[in-house]
């Protein structure tokens, strides 16, 4: 039985003119996203937040106006379980539901999607630490009781403006071809999900 237990994924966050600053996952200013899953809304989606030191901030969904407040003890961690419309759904359009994360002092950021057998998680990098220039390392798709689970990958908008180029290592749901480059817009919150056509690989977009 093929059973994907705990797949890491990428998120891939752009801003124009802000070169690598840092190697370090520690900040005080995050944007984060979740990717479609198999299981559609029964998902759970949750944020880790820990801290070398005690602390707070928020959470929160600019674009759908919902926030959150938080505290995190030091070297603990606050898990905070996400509302059904931070998951994105479907390809290639613009979506609204970039999360925010934002706190007082250093905290570290990961998030964990999942349901029975079947998890992605990802570490997230804090904003002065990203780039503009990006690799997907994803999945070929595949099918589970005749149900399609596709490659896919997400991209989240940091700053207003951005103007992103993207090129796909395989065709897209909505019949972009395997190495096109196609550019989009995203303001700051916005995010911008790609899934595969059949069972095809976007690694290497």
């Amino acid at each position: 039985m093929n059973l994907r237990i705990f797949t890491l994924f990428l998120l891939f966050h752009f801003i124009l003119g802000s070169p690598l600053s840092s190697q370090s996952n520690e900040g005080t200013s995050f944007w984060l996203g979740f990717m479609q899953h198999f299981q559609g809304t029964e998902n759970t989606k949750v944020v880790m937040i820990t801290s070398k030191t005690n602390t707070q901030g928020t959470i929160s969904v600019p674009l759908k106006n919902w926030s959150q407040t938080f505290t995190v003890q030091a070297n603990e961690v606050t898990l905070i379980t996400m509302p059904d419309f931070t998951q994105t759904v479907g390809s290639e359009f613009v979506n609204n539901n970039g999360i925010l994360v934002q706190s007082n002092d250093a905290i570290s950021v990961y998030m964990h999607q999942y349901f029975t057998y079947r998890a992605e998680a990802s570490v997230v990098l804090p904003v002065d630490a990203i780039g503009n220039a990006y690799y997907t390392m994803s999945f070929e798709g595949g099918t589970w009781s005749e149900e399609a689970y596709p490659s896919e990958f997400l991209i989240v908008g940091v700053e207003d403006n951005t103007l992103i180029d993207i090129t796909l290592g395989a065709n897209s749901r909505k019949g972009k071809p395997k190495g096109s480059t196609f550019s989009i817009i995203l303001n700051e919150g916005e995010t911008y999900q790609v899934r595969a056509e059949g069972q095809s690989d976007l690694t290497g977009s």
